[in-house]
């Protein structure tokens, strides 16, 4: 049996028959030191990652454990009120909240091995002690051993507590959907726009809609917001049938289109004091709201200023400010950086990066894939109106990619074919000196690309790297232009 294969079984022992068990064991060793830590297995994944990297935002804490990050935040509050656990305002980004192990946390982790021996000695059978113990050390990594170095242990010891996580939330009552999208159609005469989509996006999450010009984008938003009715299907908004609870729905809801609707006469301040109006926000609250929004998108100093003065960038900053002006729980973003310089991008970014850790869902719209991968955790693809792919970024990557292989010869090459022929070569491609291979197996397949170009000619160059989302794009939607 192969090392990995021996991790692989007694990690799986452990969390089909000693899983509950180890974590009595843990309880207990709290109790003997002298305080009664009430901490369960997602807790301690939670501790266990800020034992690798203290200083971790609820954002971050949330995809490393595969779960959402109003439930994070929950485990992190439980984990704050027995002292191990802190969560403080960056200093250079007050919008920013960190969460840090306090001494007694550090000093938690750093007791670990103590709690395996323990375990191996009050719960493991005999003959099986020294396997299970030995894998266990690899599994638990105190503090003062983690270093860059260690990451494969510490690996196995994320994945154990992911799973504990996973089942932990599987026995919890399901939280209803942000989004729920049913078998939704929607035609225009002999043109259907929609056919038969089905989604959902997870409250909390960052989810991103892509499609080329034409595949049903705008349709189904419209639809999703109440603006149009479906043919046939169901959409739902926090579990609101959206034909029935139009009202509820536009409540729960704030939009930025691609053109900002802001009236350019105004003041950035009159902007948002009329749209609190239509929503009906009080008069005792509006005026610190409206304080409290711009302050957060950075625009208090110019609160007088009619927006015919902003540049774009403060302007798609004011149009996100309004769409939060009413404290909705989700916000659609339909390309929120279009037209704004590289620093306004960076700074928008990072405040839908902090709508998540207010646990808001986001739905983004956008044309700039680059966008969509610092953003989504999830995208779907759509094209005529039906889903083509849905999953992480990286997945759809690892999926419908492959890597790609780049070779430069001295001269045009001939042997595509036998290039083509290879196992795990899926794609060949030629122009003029320059080769693009996309591949699959690549540590396999590299080294016989070599030797069959570079017998038939000179390599000059050689690089290899992951596909780009933009091809990904083009593979599952074609490459011919759309009006």
């Amino acid at each position: 049996m192969q090392p990995s294969d021996t991790i692989g079984y007694w990690l799986s022992y452990a969390q089909r028959y000693y899983a509950s068990a180890f974590f009595e064991v843990l309880r207990a060793h709290c109790i003997e030191r002298g305080k009664a830590y009430v901490i369960t297995p997602p807790q301690w994944g939670v501790i266990a990652l800020l034992s690798h990297d203290d200083g971790q935002t609820i954002s971050t804490l949330a995809l490393q454990l595969g779960v959402d990050a109003p439930a994070v935040t929950n485990i992190v509050k439980r984990i704050e009120q027995s002292g191990l656990v802190q969560r403080i305002r960056d200093r250079e980004d007050q919008r920013v909240v960190k969460v840090f192990l306090t001494s007694e946390g550090q000093d938690i982790i750093r007791s670990l091995d103590q709690v395996v021996t323990a375990f191996n000695e009050q719960v493991l059978p005999g003959d099986q002690q020294q396997g299970f113990l030995k894998q266990l050390h690899h599994l638990i990594a105190r503090v003062s051993t983690v270093t860059p170095g260690a990451g494969d242990r510490f690996g196995l010891l994320k994945d154990y507590m992911q799973q504990e996580v996973s089942q932990s939330t599987k026995s919890s009552p399901r939280m209803t959907p942000a989004i729920e999208i049913i078998d939704l159609c929607k035609t225009f005469g002999s043109l259907r726009a929609v056919d038969h989509l089905s989604l959902s996006v997870q409250q909390g999450e960052i989810f991103g809609l892509l499609g080329p010009n034409g595949s049903g984008k705008t349709t189904t938003i419209n639809m999703l917001s109440g603006l149009s009715v479906p043919t046939s299907g169901e959409v739902r908004v926090m579990g609101y049938n959206v034909r029935r609870h139009a009202r509820e729905v536009r409540q729960l809801l704030g939009a930025v289109p691609q053109e900002t609707a802001l009236y350019e006469e105004l003041s950035a301040w009159a902007n948002l004091d009329f749209h609190a109006d239509l929503f009906g926000i009080p008069p005792k609250e509006k005026k610190k709201r409206i304080t409290t929004i711009l302050t957060l998108v950075q625009l208090l100093d110019r609160k007088d200023s009619p927006v015919r003065t902003f540049s774009g960038g403060m302007k798609r900053r004011l149009a996100l400010g309004r769409a939060l002006l009413h404290d909705p729980q989700l916000i659609y973003l339909d390309e929120p950086t279009l037209g704004v310089d590289v620093q306004a991008r960076r700074a928008i970014w990072d405040y839908i990066l902090s709508l998540r850790d207010q646990g808001k869902t986001v739905l983004i719209t956008t044309n700039y894939l680059e966008e969509a991968q610092a953003l989504c955790e999830r995208l779907a693809i759509i094209d005529h109106g039906t889903l083509v792919a849905l999953d992480t970024p990286e997945h759809l990557k690892q999926t419908y990619g492959g890597s790609v292989v780049e070779v430069e010869t001295a001269k045009p090459t001939v042997v595509l074919e036998m290039l083509r022929a290879l196992a795990g070569v899926k794609e060949v491609k030629q122009e003029g000196t320059h080769l693009t291979i996309v591949t699959e197996g690549i540590n396999n397949v590299v080294p016989q690309i070599i030797n069959i170009v570079s017998h038939e000619s000179e390599l000059d160059d050689l690089a290899v790297r992951e596909p780009t989302l933009d091809e990904i794009f083009l593979h599952l939607t074609g490459t011919a232009l759309r009006d």
